[in-house]
């Protein structure tokens, strides 16, 4: 079933879409930021830098967008099914864009299970483990963006968009570590309502499953700044 949303386009660090929630109660515009993918096994970046080159307007914009919504625990992303045919309008703002709110959240160490956004978040059952290993290798060769998955020891999960240690997208290089369980060591970043790792990727050390768990218990203030 597709869904139209409006707000401003974005494609740094990640293609996002700003939704506006209204206002809270000192009358401050809340937003949430929706993940944004491209059809099939492909990330939305190269449609959104086709749409500056057609219209000659450099990103942000604010605009329609049309696609599949995907939704599970907390976690938004729109799939853009009817690619270069899902942006409806768009214009560039009249006004001030919206600030997005950064906070850095310093070095940490976290361990979890490696996997590709949109089959995780619901668009493939399973979407993670090692029977799901090839599909995520294809997804996240085709751009979709990687997430570290982090469960603590009263069930919460919590999700950590991957990048390098420049912000820049990781992709290629964090393959071999697909469906599989890993400790990361980076830097902490909120952006409005996602979390991103900056990973140093000499640092990636493979661990079991059951390694997790200590992991994440033994760094109580990753658990604290990360709101698990």
């Amino acid at each position: 079933e597709l869904t139209t949303l409006e707000g401003f386009l974005y494609t740094s660090p990640v293609p996002m879409l700003m939704v506006s929630l209204g206002t809270d109660g000192r009358g401050k515009e809340k937003y949430q930021s929706v993940l944004l993918i491209n059809y099939l096994k492909f990330g939305a970046l190269p449609l959104l830098e086709g749409l500056e080159r057609t219209s000659g307007e450099d990103l942000p914009v604010y605009a329609q967008v049309r696609g599949t919504l995907i939704y599970y625990d907390g976690k938004a992303l729109l799939e853009l099914t009817e690619e270069e045919n899902a942006i409806l309008e768009y214009e560039k703002p009249r006004h001030n864009l919206p600030q997005i709110k950064v906070e850095q959240l310093g070095n940490v160490s976290l361990a979890g299970e490696i996997v590709d956004s949109k089959c995780y978040f619901g668009a493939m059952n399973p979407g993670f483990g090692k029977l799901h290993r090839s599909c995520a290798v294809r997804c996240v060769s085709g751009g979709i963006p990687p997430v570290l998955s982090v469960m603590n020891d009263w069930g919460q999960a919590q999700y950590f968009l991957l990048l390098d240690q420049s912000g820049l997208p990781v992709n290629e290089h964090i393959l071999p570590y697909l469906g599989q369980y890993a400790n990361l060591e980076g830097m902490l970043e909120k952006r409005n309502d996602w979390l991103m790792l900056k990973i140093d990727l000499k640092q990636v050390e493979l661990i079991s499953k059951g390694q997790t768990l200590s992991r994440v218990v033994a760094h109580d203030e990753v658990n604290y700044c990360a709101g698990l």
